[in-house]
């Protein structure tokens, strides 16, 4: 699938209007907020359904029911070579801090909310997704990678790149464009993020792209 919201004017409008909330740095702007990533996700390449999620500090309350996230148990998982050998399939210990969570979190949380407010208002089945995020999905690193969570009997493992793998894998019928536009080069968790990004262009049903300077993308293949 090709990845083609930027293409639209919505789309810059919404990028243009998130960069500069980026950068303002308001103190005004709510304690319990992180304005470091933010994402836009596009349904069916209609603009009517852009819309954007913006990274929160993790917080002591679960926040959930507000614009259709859903509850999940959010914690440490097990390493397959780690202390027990606890597979990934496994929440070893519960995090203190259950509210938050990184952008794309949040995507996989409210998404089937997304798709069932479309398909009850009459608009269409989803079968294509475009997603942007400002920074490349993180890895599992301490102080880096998002921490891993239960969502109705799954396990989403730390690091934002392997929970986009693995939903976007258990949704066959949905094609996705992903598109990611800074990275960690220079450090030593550009390999390891740029990796989940190429595993994930290796599913039949998804594409990455990397949003380059010049307001263009191209195939994280030819990156």
């Amino acid at each position: 699938m090709q990845f083609t919201m930027h293409q639209s004017d919505a789309f810059k409008k919404q990028k243009k209007s998130c960069d500069a909330y980026l950068a303002l740095n308001d103190p005004l702007t709510p304690a319990g907020v992180e304005t470091s990533v933010y994402l836009i996700y596009r349904v069916q390449g209609n603009d009517t359904t852009l819309s954007t999620m913006f990274s929160q500090k993790y917080i002591a309350e679960q926040h959930t029911g507000f614009g259709g996230i859903d509850a999940a148990v959010r914690g440490n998982s097990g390493t397959q070579v780690g202390k027990g050998k606890v597979k990934y399939e496994a929440i070893t210990k519960k995090a203190k801090f259950q509210g938050g969570g990184h952008a794309e979190e949040m995507f996989i949380r409210s998404f089937d909310k997304i798709t069932q407010d479309l398909a009850q208002n009459g608009s269409f089945t989803v079968t294509r997704v475009e997603l942007f995020v400002s920074k490349i999905p993180c890895c599992k690193r301490d102080k880096i990678g998002s921490s891993a969570f239960e969502l109705n009997g799954v396990i989403y493992p730390e690091g934002c790149g392997v929970k986009l793998n693995k939903f976007i894998k258990s949704k066959p019928d949905i094609e996705w464009a992903i598109c990611y536009e800074k990275d960690y080069a220079g450090t030593d968790l550009d390999g390891e993020t740029r990796n989940q990004m190429i595993i994930l262009d290796h599913e039949a049903n998804a594409k990455v792209y990397r949003y380059l300077p010049t307001g263009l993308v191209q195939h994280i293949a030819l990156n």
